[in-house]
């Protein structure tokens, strides 16, 4: 997805949120994805999307329901996607 389709995804993904997906001994906080949602319920195994050509066709290629997307621990708190020029404004004043 590019420009503006991917622009509105993203900003419908931040409105679903996030959840933790386990992986062995370590977890992945991600954005909440059909995938995610299979994962989560135990409808499939995370470490089947996590890595090798699954990851390469989510992260490279755009194909978000193909993979797990690792959104980190702050991604839950995003409220506004900002240009950086908005982002410098906002904190200088």
């Amino acid at each position: 997805m590019e420009g503006e389709a991917g622009h509105r995804w993203i900003e419908k993904q931040v409105k679903k949120g996030t959840l933790r997906i386990h992986l062995g001994r370590f977890q992945v906080r991600a954005l909440r994805t059909a995938l995610a949602k299979r994962i989560e319920i135990g409808e499939t195994e995370a470490f089947l999307f996590f890595g090798g050509p699954s990851m390469k066709d989510s992260w490279i290629n755009g194909y978000v329901d193909v993979g797990i997307l690792p959104a980190g621990q702050i991604s839950g708190l995003v409220k506004d996607i900002l240009s950086v020029k908005e982002v410098i404004r906002e904190m200088v004043g």
